[in-house]
């Protein structure tokens, strides 16, 4: 079968003909599934038409959230309102499967999905700073702490959503129908796909794109094949070593900017993929 997965659309209407150009070239693929990684818009009315936008590539959708997604800037909803009930709802609307609800079976593939909140292990190693640190500083960092009001730190929001992804993970390892499981997720979870470090800045700076402790578990499960990761708005693409009677785990990061979308396409007969992009301007 094909794939296309796709991230960090943004939808914003200075780039609705980018968006719809990447749908209708996603269209032509003849995908039999597309999978929306996460920052597909915000506002929630955004968000709708993001999922509007790409419902014309194929009948069977699937979504999890990024962290765009749950920003509520000045509007009544909270960012807890948006994650609980209304984004869930939106794909429902458009008949799209929340991932972070409910696994995806198709013939013998298995897709699970979270958006994998950051857990601050990106940082640079060498930065003997605790996660209190990281915390406090990240308002003058990343708008996710100005925009997002639910009660939860970074490192308990980072837990739950993972308890409830690995309870779903093991489902589909467990399940003797599933052959192979592709993981997509909103944040990476391994630090070959974050930006090189080459500044202390940027050293604070990953520790909000990766949930590495949640990559580590994901490997200790063999019939994943494949991890497919938004949230870095650039291309990456790791094979990660696993048991000797195991082979290795494909990684992959998309590279979807802002007004320069773009998707991956994988056949899951060859277990290849191909870029798919549209020109920013």
């Amino acid at each position: 079968m094909r794939i296309a997965i796709t991230s960090d659309i943004h939808f914003f209407p200075q780039w609705a003909d980018k968006l719809q150009e990447l749908a209708e070239l996603l269209q032509l693929e003849r995908p039999d599934l597309l999978v929306l990684a996460g920052d597909i818009g915000e506002p929630l009315y955004m968000f709708t038409r993001g999922l509007d936008n790409f419902s014309s590539v194929c009948e069977q959708r699937a979504a999890v959230a990024g962290n765009h997604d749950v920003w509520h800037r000045t509007f009544t909803y909270t960012s807890d309102h948006l994650w609980n009930s209304l984004l869930p709802e939106a794909a429902s609307a458009y008949h799209y499967t929340w991932l972070e609800h409910q696994n995806l079976v198709i013939g013998d593939l298995g897709i699970c999905g979270t958006i994998a909140w950051y857990d601050y292990g990106g940082k640079h190693p060498h930065l003997q700073l605790d996660d209190d640190f990281y915390q406090s500083i990240k308002p003058q960092i990343s708008n996710d702490a100005n925009y997002i009001d639910w009660p939860w730190t970074d490192i308990e929001f980072a837990q739950q959503v993972a308890e409830g992804f690995e309870a779903r993970l093991d489902d589909l390892q467990n399940n003797p129908d599933v052959k192979n499981i592709i993981v997509v997720t909103h944040v990476p979870l391994f630090k070959g796909c974050l930006k090189p470090i080459n500044t202390v800045e940027q050293g604070i700076l990953n520790a909000y794109y990766a949930n590495i402790e949640l990559g580590q578990k994901v490997l200790k499960r063999g019939k994943v094949r494949a991890v497919f990761s938004g949230h870095v708005h650039h291309a990456r693409q790791l094979r990660i070593a696993r048991h000797a009677d195991t082979s290795a785990l494909a990684v992959y990061t998309i590279p979807s900017d802002y007004g320069s979308p773009a998707a991956i396409i994988l056949n899951t007969s060859t277990w290849e993929t191909e870029i798919i992009r549209v020109a920013g301007d």
